[in-house]
């Protein structure tokens, strides 16, 4: 760890700030605003900073999967498809064969579409999800 905050001091800025500023209110905000009440951190609880520390940027985007999910039946009206269940940082669904490229094109604008950063998507499909 030492040998990444002197690589990227401002990583360890953000993360020593991320916890002050946690300790502060209590609780961490993910970047649409949704909150984490941590009562562990006014103990020093090491758990609870990680926590702090993890949620700004991985419940930010649980909160971009979620809201991508909500579209998911709107954007697959007319097609053979349709979403089974999320997985970390994916959208698994079942789509007919002859769809799946227009399908993944559809769910990809979808998806940069919610995304606030405007980051580019990912898609891919298979015969089975492995």
């Amino acid at each position: 760890m030492r040998k990444f905050d002197k690589a990227y001091p401002a990583v360890k800025l953000y993360h020593e700030r991320i916890v002050k500023t946690t300790r502060e209110k209590g609780c961490v905000e993910t970047w649409y605003g949704r909150k984490r009440w941590l009562p562990g951190i006014w103990l020093r609880q090491p758990e609870a900073e990680r926590q702090a520390i993890n949620t700004p940027v991985q419940g930010t985007a649980a909160d971009i999967l979620k809201g991508c999910i909500i579209y998911i039946d709107e954007v697959m009206r007319g097609y053979d498809a349709h979403f089974l269940f999320p997985v970390h940082d994916e959208i698994v669904m079942e789509v007919r064969k002859e769809q799946a490229e227009e399908v993944a094109e559809r769910v990809r604008k979808m998806t940069e579409w919610v995304e606030i950063c405007r980051l580019p998507v990912e898609v891919s499909w298979g015969d089975t999800w492995r």
